[in-house]
């Protein structure tokens, strides 16, 4: 087995990549991307990083499995221990997303619940809350329109996890968006400035997402429809 394969089977056998901060110095910025072997390994390891950033990975010992695979050193644990060792770590990974999941649904519910009773918060029977910000004069979206849209989205605690450049509003179609969405946008008319209040279930429910939402999330979107183009 070559290092390629090696590296492969690494990723398949883990299904994860090393976390956010998890490179040395050593292998950082001074790392030369002149040719097409060194910008392409480097886009795979980017790749690798990207899909296990929402793991709970101790980065060292990630790190070294994958150096000592590649270097073709003798593994450290038996084929028993790792397969022993995957079935453990799987049961941590589950045992810590549920607490998780826990943890968020009780933040969101709490939050939900305390925002509903503030003055110009409106509640929709599916659980989604929202606050118009400023009123638009113009259509209302249908669910197979498509819409241009300015947006900050954050976690309740105020964490930014998306947000849109205020010179370039992004588009897509009303029903491609979580349901939180689909609905809020058909509340709105074109010009509207609203702040969305979205239960997990009209979110990503429990899946982690890439980056800073986390599984059980409640969302807030501030959104402001610049274009609406019918179907």
């Amino acid at each position: 087995m070559n290092n390629w394969q090696a590296l492969l089977l690494l990723i398949c056998f883990v299904g994860v990549g090393c976390t956010k901060g998890a490179v040395s110095s050593s292998t950082g910025s001074g790392v030369a991307l002149e040719t097409a072997q060194q910008r392409g390994s480097y886009a795979q390891g980017w790749g690798v990083g990207k899909q296990g950033s929402s793991m709970p990975l101790d980065n060292e010992a990630f790190i070294a499995g994958l150096r000592d695979a590649l270097s073709g050193a003798q593994s450290r644990l038996t084929d028993a221990e790792m397969q022993q060792a995957m079935v453990d770590f799987n049961n941590f990974v589950s045992e810590a997303r549920a607490g998780a999941v826990s943890d968020n649904r009780s933040a969101g519910a709490t939050f939900l619940e305390q925002n509903a009773q503030r003055e110009g918060v409106q509640v929709t029977d599916s659980g989604l809350q929202y606050e118009v910000i400023l009123e638009g004069n113009g259509a209302r979206p249908q669910e197979t329109d498509v819409v241009k849209v300015l947006y900050r989205g954050t976690r309740i605690n105020g964490e930014v996890f998306d947000e849109t450049d205020p010179a370039n509003p992004v588009q897509f179609a009303v029903n491609q968006v979580i349901p939180g969405w689909t609905e809020g946008l058909q509340l709105m008319s074109l010009g509207a400035k609203y702040k969305l209040y979205i239960p997990a279930d009209l979110a990503y429910g429990d899946n982690p997402r890439p980056g800073v939402i986390q599984p059980g999330d409640t969302l807030v979107f501030d959104v402001e429809i610049v274009e609406l183009l019918h179907r």
